[in-house]
C-alpha cells in the first residue's frame, strides 16, 4: 500500500490501484506505469467487485499476456487459526473473525449509516482461506485480505479494502 494505493504485480507487471464504493455503486482504478496503460470499471451494484475482477484480468491478459497463478489454499489447524479471530474495527464497520471448520469465518457489522441511512443488518458469514502467509482469501475468489502484524508479532490490523484495527 502506499498511502491508499495499492502496489501489487499482475505476472510480470507491476500494478497500482485503487477502488471505491458508495450506495450501491463501485470504481476501480489500476494502472501500469511502466506500459502507460490505465483502465477504470465503473458499476451500479453493490457486487461490482466481481466484474472489476474478470474485466482487469481479461484486459491484462489480452493486452501484456499477464496473469496471477490461482492460488494455492493452505490448511491451518483450528490452534493456528485462532490467533486471527476476534473483532477489528474502524469508524463505520467492524469485522468479527471467528473460527469453523478449519476455516476463518468474516462477518461485517454496520455501526453507523452514510448519509443518514439506515443501518444494514449484519452481512452473513463469509468464508476465508489462507493462500500465503498472512493473506486470505474468499472461497468465489473474490475478496482477498491481509493481516498486518505489531512489532512483537502478534495480529494487529486486518486490510481488505480499507484497515481494521484488531479490538
Amino acid at each position: 500500500i502506499g498511502i491508499t494505493w495499492h502496489l501489487s504485480s499482475v505476472g510480470n507487471l507491476k500494478v497500482v490501484a485503487h477502488g471505491g464504493a458508495t450506495n450501491g455503486q463501485q470504481a476501480y482504478l489500476l494502472l501500469v506505469p511502466d506500459k502507460d496503460f490505465a483502465i477504470t470499471v465503473l458499476t451500479n451494484a453493490s457486487n461490482g467487485r466481481a466484474l472489476h475482477k474478470k474485466v482487469i484480468a481479461f484486459a491484462l491478459e489480452q493486452y501484456f499476456d499477464a496473469k496471477n497463478p490461482e492460488p494455492i489454499i493452505q490448511t491451518r489447524t483450528q490452534q493456528e487459526l485462532a490467533e486471527f479471530e476476534g473483532l477489528y474495527s474502524r469508524p463505520f464497520f467492524d469485522l468479527k473473525i471467528t473460527v469453523s471448520d478449519g476455516q476463518l469465518m468474516v462477518q461485517a457489522i454496520q455501526k453507523k449509516s452514510f448519509l443518514d441511512n439506515d443501518i444494514a443488518p449484519p452481512s452473513p458469514l463469509r468464508a476465508f482461506n489462507f493462500f500465503e502467509t498472512d493473506r486470505i482469501i474468499d472461497e468465489s475468489g473474490n475478496r482477498k485480505a491481509e493481516f498486518i502484524r505489531n512489532k512483537d508479532g502478534s495480529i494487529g490490523w486486518i486490510r481488505s479494502s480499507r484497515i481494521f484495527v484488531k479490538q
